[in-house]
């Protein structure tokens, strides 16, 4: 008897604590939430689900509020995101994925704010971000990382502040540059180099501002320019190439007129400014025009002077085209500010197209694919075009053999093939027709 008495109660409890409802099923009403047409909160697992049964969101509760774990998943079942929650705040840790499974983001909460160790891996398992947080601001040293696990930079901070050492580095782990901050801003000594671990530049900053005297030096070792910064004192030399350098323009912004103005004067400046490479020949250009970036340019030089990069400006449209050693394009780069939208173009060494990638979200880290996506072989042949939203395949797909012909298509819905797709030979006959 006592037993079933036992057995009574668990089974009791379990229909209690352990309902498992579909998240239409519930309201909200004071941000605390109900069965419809029930007084007391909602304790259990609430779920939504896609159009073919697949879960698409699970969510526990108690009390109304959300309670244990909380997990989104994709169309094809995929987890996508987990998160601990206690009275309705997150409390634990945070995880999303990649389509393919692995690991994106780690990150340890406290009351709904970020506290503890995030980090943020590539889809290789390598680790791209570590920082500490503490109630919410980050605490000690932010590191970024190259996709194959070596560090790219690293950065002090005290509770939200920019304070103490940065550093910069090369891929192949040679220090890149060194400098400090304090109070966010930057001050004391600073160094850039080579990749090959020679001096680049060496100077000073006080108060954000750069002080005293700066020296730049070539890859060899020599010092190729010397500036000395100070209020009353404007003195620079430099050293002769294999043509000689001319002064470079020094440029700032003057905020009573908005515009740019040679350093010391009030004249908006018209013109150019370039620096040059140890030889002399010309490393980068920059025009402006009455001291407004209305359109701006900025070009930079191989050694033998063809244009290996150049970005333009023109109101919220921004382009970017890197060009390759025989002075083709390899990569052509639009953005739309305003639009927060842009499409990026590579190219063959031969010229010809490769691909088309269309993108909402100018940030990398939030970068989505949008549009209609295309691929092309070097022989300038279509090799796939595929519609995309918010990241995934939506909409058509079609994938082409080399000499042109249909290899397949279909329709795809959040990253899934959907209904009729056809498959055809290298010759263009349909061999397969399938209905997902």
């Amino acid at each position: 008897m006592k037993k079933l008495l036992i057995l009574f109660f668990v089974i009791l409890n379990l229909s209690i604590l352990g309902r498992e409802v579909d998240m239409e099923q519930l309201k909200a009403q004071n941000d605390i939430m109900y069965i419809n047409g029930e007084k007391e909160a909602f304790t259990g697992i609430a779920r939504t689900y896609f159009d073919n049964g697949n879960i698409k969101e699970e969510i526990e509760f108690k009390n109304g509020m959300k309670d244990g774990t909380s997990k989104e998943y994709a169309r094809n079942g995929s987890l996508r995101e987990e998160a601990e929650f206690k009275n309705g705040e997150v409390n634990g840790i945070r995880k999303m994925y990649y389509d393919s499974g692995k690991l994106s983001l780690s990150q340890e909460w406290k009351d709904n704010e970020i506290n503890g160790i995030s980090k943020d891996y590539y889809e290789n398992g390598n680790l791209s971000y570590e920082s500490i947080d503490i109630n919410g601001k980050k605490d000690g040293f932010i590191k970024f990382y190259y996709e194959d696990g070596t560090l790219e930079r690293e950065t002090s901070f005290k509770m939200g502040i920019q304070d103490g050492p940065t550093r910069t580095y090369f891929e192949n782990g040679q220090l890149s540059s060194e400098g400090n901050y304090k109070n966010n801003i930057q001050e004391g000594k600073y160094k850039e180099y080579y990749e090959n671990g020679n001096i680049r530049l060496t100077g000073q900053y006080k108060n954000g501002e750069r002080v005293g005297k700066w020296i730049e030096y070539h890859q060899n070792g020599k010092v190729s320019r010397e500036k000395i910064y100070d209020e009353n004192t404007d003195e620079e030399k430099k050293t002769e190439g294999k043509k000689q350098i001319p002064p470079t323009v020094e440029l700032e912004y003057n905020e009573k007129k908005s515009k740019y103005c040679l350093k010391g004067k009030n004249t908006p400046y018209t013109g150019e400014v370039k620096t040059f490479y140890d030889n002399g020949n010309t490393k980068s250009l920059n025009i402006y025009k009455d001291g407004i970036e209305v359109h701006s340019w900025l070009y930079s030089y191989f050694q033998n002077e063809k244009i290996e990069v150049e970005d333009t400006k023109n109101g919220d449209i921004s382009e970017r085209k890197l060009y390759n050693h025989k002075g083709g394009v390899s990569y052509h780069s639009i953005q739309n500010t305003k639009e927060d939208r842009g499409e990026d173009r590579m190219y063959y060494e031969n010229g010809q197209l490769k691909n088309i990638a269309r993108y909402v979200g100018l940030t990398f880290q939030f970068r989505k694919k949008e549009g209609l996506q295309e691929e092309y072989y070097e022989n300038g042949k279509l090799e796939l075009k595929a519609e995309f939203k918010n990241g995934t395949h939506n909409g058509k797909y079609e994938e082409y053999y080399k000499n042109g012909n249909l290899y397949k298509k279909g329709q795809c819905k959040d990253g899934e093939k959907i209904g009729y797709w056809e498959f055809y030979s290298e010759d263009g006959k349909l061999k397969d027709k399938r209905n997902y």
